[in-house]
């Protein structure tokens, strides 16, 4: 029963109770109390104690009722808090979600220490927002890109820096601006966005950045394959090619494709000049050098450059100049896969 029929009830009952005992009751009842003496009717007497109780009623259903409706909106808070940590965690944001109730706050507890992922397919559930959510997900790990309009998300979240990576993928002129911004992108993005810029853009797209972005030796080999394929002049000096691989710390194998990517765009003396001078300010390039040198049969050169080496340095050289001498017609390659 609510509030408003009880009122309603309990007063006709004390109507009725009040007329009855008029009725049926005459004279006075006198009651002393703290040396004080009340006079009333009987019929009062009778149907004050039903007031007082209609009214201590009335104040419990009340303070019952509004205690009830505020645990009921503290839960209805819950529930939403608890649909935003979802959310959050679906995003992979941090989330510091307050919950008013023990039970909530138990859930949210545990639901804060893990990572949620979503399906590779498609979820649905009844809630419209998580639906969308997952959707516009699934698209992000699909390899499309979602603009942040309709989704929003935390830059050092990996859900972002992969939908960075989609919007490099698919437009250009994102990735130059990704290039021409390096320090405010991670190092994985704006290494995606220079393989992409080499792969569709001259490399005078990319090369005023060089001096700004951070190399290792996949980016420094696709510039350095870039600039080899030019018909004409190379667009890196003898010095910038030092410079780049010296600071993307490149091992020798990797010199030994940088004298590959150049061997058919530069002349033999300009190329064995190039390796010269890495070799004698990089270690790692003196294994290029030799290879370059054995393949322009260079052998006196060669011969001197092994001379200067530990025992256990340039084997396979050592053992090719060996065949050489004897008359033997082999080269590197053929004596091992570089």
């Amino acid at each position: 029963m609510g509030l408003r029929k009880y009122v309603i009830f309990g007063l006709i009952f004390l109507v009725v109770a009040a007329v009855g005992a008029f009725i049926n009751s005459s004279g006075d009842f006198r009651l002393t109390f703290f040396g004080n003496v009340y006079v009333l009717p009987i019929a009062i007497w009778v149907v004050l104690p039903a007031f007082v109780l209609f009214i201590a009623s009335i104040l419990h259903i009340f303070i019952y009722s509004v205690r009830h409706y505020f645990d009921a909106k503290a839960f209805e808070n819950d529930e939403k808090a608890l649909k935003a940590l979802i959310k959050d965690l679906i995003l992979g944001k941090k989330s510091s979600k307050v919950f008013k109730t023990k039970e909530f706050s138990e859930i949210g507890e545990i639901l804060g220490n893990f990572n949620l992922l979503a399906k590779e397919k498609s979820v649905t559930t009844s809630d419209a927002e998580i639906n969308n959510l997952l959707t516009l997900i699934h698209k992000i790990n699909s390899g499309q890109f979602v603009s942040s309009k309709e989704l929003k998300l935390q830059s050092e979240s990996a859900l972002y820096e992969k939908n960075i990576l989609n919007e490099i993928n698919e437009d250009i002129n994102f990735a130059i601006d990704v290039v021409r911004k390096s320090s405010v992108y991670s190092f994985e993005a704006v290494k995606a966005a220079i393989l992409k810029i080499l792969f569709e853009k001259n490399i005078a797209t990319i090369i005023k950045y060089v001096d700004e972005i951070e190399l290792d030796g996949e980016i420094a080999l696709a510039l350095f394959d870039k600039d080899s394929q030019k018909n004409t002049e190379v667009s890196f000096s003898q010095d910038k090619i030092a410079e780049l691989a010296k600071k993307a710390e490149l091992g020798s194998k990797d010199f030994i494709t940088i004298a590959k990517f150049y061997k058919n765009r530069m002349g033999p003396d300009e190329l064995i000049r190039l390796f010269e001078n890495l070799s004698s300010v990089i270690d790692e390039a003196t294994e290029a050098y030799l290879y370059i040198l054995f393949e322009f049969e260079m052998i006196d050169a060669a011969k001197e450059v092994l001379l200067g080496s530990t025992k256990n340095e340039f084997v396979t050289y050592k053992a090719l100049l060996d065949l050489k001498q004897a008359g033997k017609h082999y080269s590197i390659d053929t004596l091992c896969k570089i």
